[in-house]
């Protein structure tokens, strides 16, 4: 696999490379624990209850939409917030409840921002070096310029954060929070602020550094893809609760809520009923374990069979679009109102095409109406 490692650099590039892989310190990675946290601004409730272990070296990201209470806790967790109720615990010791809380220095915490927060008045490496309190200077800058060979800003060191690009920044951020070695890291949407081509490259480096220091991480996100990318688990969040914790694999293959499916993937929602364990829709059947009532089967584009004679509705495609390997169609339901959309080969089918459509039993999951 091709890294910016690689790649020849340009002076000021975005695809400026990053040092050798394998050198950020190693730190001692602490268990995290939620522990029926509550969180209240006035009178509305952005964390309700929410319960989750994050163990050491692990790296979990918290997904969910904006207002979703993702950043709240990693406030609470990190000691910018102070919870409304429950407790936060590191390595089984009480840092937050009722009578105790730890303040932010003494945690032993790093912390990421979504806008990196780097002092306009210092240097980079003063900025890296910032959180080495109770180390003599010229060791500081040590750690600091160490810290910042591993992202690749060595040669920006005595620069000021407003001549450094937007992935720099991110970068020199990094550095500073990794560079005290904190048994666990905090990161608040830390590649929002990167356009696509950059967030692809800072991200998988940003991963290797992550891997290397071996800190517990906690990554706060709204993209499904970078929370699979970089996560060994997954805490999807709704309106201050946690809806699923799981592997990617758990989330996306075995979503216990019709929210979280959505949340993974664009669906088609076919209304359903469940009769003796089976759930019928006006596509087709399949078996299930929900109980006798109304039900969703929700079927991904990419589970949609799309043929010219084999069995299916019949129906006609009113919009092909070229995304590279594949086309995605829009086909009209013949005798219904209904629109299914598909994810195909590319190259096979064009608008106008007499169709017939059915979907992959194997692939499709069923929810109880109850859940919308």
């Amino acid at each position: 696999m091709s890294s910016p490692d690689i790649a020849a650099p340009r002076k000021g590039s975005a695809w400026t490379r990053w040092g050798q892989r394998g050198t950020a310190g190693p730190a001692i990675p602490s268990r995290l624990t939620f522990d029926d946290v509550t969180h209240v601004y006035g009178t509305t409730e952005a964390v309700t209850g929410l319960s989750l272990d994050v163990f050491p070296g692990e790296i979990v990201a918290l997904l969910g939409r904006s207002g979703c209470g993702k950043t709240t806790l990693l406030r609470v967790a990190a000691g910018i917030e102070r919870q409304s109720g429950g407790r936060v615990l590191l390595d089984g010791r009480v840092i937050a409840d009722e009578s105790e809380f730890l303040p932010p220095e003494k945690r032993g915490i790093g912390l990421v921002f979504q806008d990196y927060a780097l002092f306009p008045h210092m240097s980079v490496a003063e900025n890296v070096a910032f959180g080495l309190k109770n180390v003599p200077k010229a060791e500081a800058r040590a750690i600091a310029l160490s810290a910042l060979g591993r992202v690749g800003l060595t040669g920006h060191a005595d620069d000021y954060p407003h001549r450094l690009s937007g992935g720099e920044q991110q970068r020199a951020a990094l550095a500073r929070a990794i560079a005290p070695r904190p048994g666990v890291l905090l990161m608040d949407e830390p590649f929002s602020g990167l356009d696509r081509r950059l967030r692809d490259s800072v991200r998988e480096e940003t991963l290797a550094v992550l891997n290397e220091s071996g800190a517990t991480s906690l990554i706060v996100t709204h993209d499904p893809e970078e929370a699979m990318r970089m996560a060994d688990r997954i805490a999807l969040m709704h309106e201050g609760r946690l809806v699923q914790v799981g592997t990617p694999e758990d989330l996306f293959l075995r979503p216990r809520t019709l929210f979280a499916a959505r949340f993974f993937s664009d669906i088609n929602e076919l209304d359903a009923i469940v009769r003796s364990g089976l759930a019928t829709a006006w596509l087709g059947e399949m078996s299930t374990s929900l109980p006798d009532g109304k039900a969703i089967i929700a079927v991904r584009p990419s589970s949609v069979r799309v043929n010219r004679r084999g069995p299916g509705r019949a129906g006609r495609v009113v919009s092909a679009r070229f995304l590279g390997d594949v086309d995605q169609l829009e086909i009209a339901i013949d005798g219904t109102d209904a629109r299914l959309r598909a994810r195909v080969e590319a190259g096979h089918w064009q608008e106008g095409s007499d169709v017939n459509v059915s979907f992959d039993t194997r692939q499709a999951l069923v929810f109880p109406l109850s859940e919308i």
